[in-house]
């Protein structure tokens, strides 16, 4: 998608902390570099993730958003911009990764 030209990112619930961790572990599955990454500030405690993803996904513009867990939650949040979201299904466990 980045070689025909489209901006290509992460939209995260992990916080920005995570930022590294995440880039370094796309790195090591080959992923190229991310466009853009955007992920919860350090001071976000108990705040509905479909909430701030949908915040997240108009206030940068982003066309299209492809989420394993929220998507019906965030479309709810988007109204008649629901059609970015798309649902799609986790290919491994969640605990795969780390905290």
């Amino acid at each position: 998608m980045q070689a025909a030209g489209h901006q290509v990112g992460i939209l995260t619930s992990h916080k920005i902390i995570h930022r590294p961790a995440d880039l370094a572990l796309l790195r090591e599955r080959g992923f190229p570099e991310p466009n853009f990454y955007l992920g919860r500030a350090l001071d976000s405690k108990g705040e509905d993730y479909a909430i701030l993803k949908a915040r997240a996904i108009r206030e940068n513009g982003v066309d299209m958003h492809f989420d394993d867990g929220l998507a019906e939650q965030i479309r709810t949040e988007l109204g008649e911009d629901a059609y970015r979201v798309i649902a799609m299904t986790p290919r491994g466990r969640e605990d795969e990764h780390y905290d």
